[in-house]
């Protein structure tokens, strides 16, 4: 609220409704799937403080490799920018079709053994799921002042309210459908980024 009447916030420009659409989208989506992913890895690791705490750092640790190896891999405005959502979905669909057989394979392991198992299934998610931002950014960084700090701002309260979508989801959806949602919702945000894309390029 104080950047929608701050002069920067007020500022105007082509594309503005998908380029915040995309940066809200990537906010929640993250969020649905990390905390579900949590949830979920519980039944594999057993103790809910390890489950949070190898689902968090392995996520975000991936998300910051994915992050830094974007630019060499040639994930660019212009190129390639749909690997990642490729990657997300493709990938996402994977763990959610083939978590239960892996997970039966190895509860019977010691908790080091299960606990590795877990961030070897998380690393690849994270590493695709750490490209759309700064992806949004180096197109939003193009575009009239302003334009980055609503996309920080629109990806900051859609994750609080991810974060609340995450649990109301769970528990009417469960777990599994709920991780669906979160992937759906970045097939969204690869129809906005392309949106948003187009509209950038029109006003330059």
């Amino acid at each position: 609220m104080p950047l929608r009447y701050a002069p920067v916030g007020r500022a105007h420009w082509s594309g503005k409704a998908p380029l915040l659409g995309y940066f809200a989208s990537l906010g929640a989506g993250f969020i649905i799937l990390e905390l579900v992913l949590i949830q979920l890895f519980i039944k594999l690791v057993g103790n809910p403080l390890y489950a949070f705490s190898v689902v968090i750092f392995v996520l975000l640790l991936g998300a910051g490799i994915g992050s830094f190896a974007s630019e060499s891999l040639g994930v660019r405005v212009e190129r390639r920018w749909w690997w990642p959502f490729l990657g997300i979905v493709g990938y996402g669909l994977a763990l959610l079709l083939s978590h239960r057989l892996v997970f039966d394979a190895f509860l019977a392991q010691p908790v080091a053994i299960r606990i590795v198992v877990a961030a070897t299934l998380v690393v690849p998610l994270g590493f695709f799921l750490g490209m759309p931002f700064p992806l949004g950014i180096v197109l939003a960084d193009r575009l009239p002042a302003g334009t980055v700090t609503w996309a920080w701002a629109m990806n900051g309260v859609f994750t609080v309210a991810g974060g609340l979508a995450a649990a109301v989801l769970s528990l009417v959806l469960g777990f599994q459908r709920t991780i669906a949602v979160g992937l759906l919702i970045y097939v969204v945000a690869a129809a906005l980024f392309a949106a948003a894309q187009r509209s950038g390029s029109a006003s330059r």
